[in-house]
């Protein structure tokens, strides 16, 4: 369709808020068309000074037509590694991405899942670096 595609949205991010959802398709972003615009100028048009506001042209499945979101910009921090502790103690941590704070939010991850297992500890842990 040459339209942008949300694949993902940052939990208490500012696409969130606006209320954008995967799979929504951004038409225009203040004003500007976005059909054949590649991803660069998007993030371009997109970015700007925290607490500034975007506005968004989105259609999604099941709208008649599109609806416009207001964006409010904030300082994105994406994370690096998701945690949870499964039963039998087990703990999983995903590697989202590798960045600068990778190792940091990985020793935090670890040291959270000791915490939440109680005096057994740890009984096994999954890793995944898909």
């Amino acid at each position: 369709e040459g339209r942008l595609l949300v694949v993902n949205v940052l939990p208490n991010g500012p696409a969130r808020r606006a209320g954008l959802q995967a799979d929504d398709h951004i038409q225009k972003i203040d004003g500007a068309d976005t059909g054949g615009m590649d991803l660069a100028e998007a993030v371009s048009r997109m970015r700007g000074p925290v607490d500034s506001e975007a506005t968004l042209t989105v259609m999604r499945k099941g709208w008649d037509k599109p609806r416009v979101m207001t964006l409010v910009r904030a300082t994105v921090s994406v994370p690096s590694v998701r945690h949870a502790l499964l039963a039998g103690n087990v703990g999983y941590v995903r590697l989202e991405n590798f960045q600068g704070i990778t190792l940091r939010d990985l020793q935090a991850a670890l040291q959270q899942l000791s915490q939440d297992s109680g005096p057994d500890g740890l009984q096994g842990l999954v890793l995944d670096l898909r």
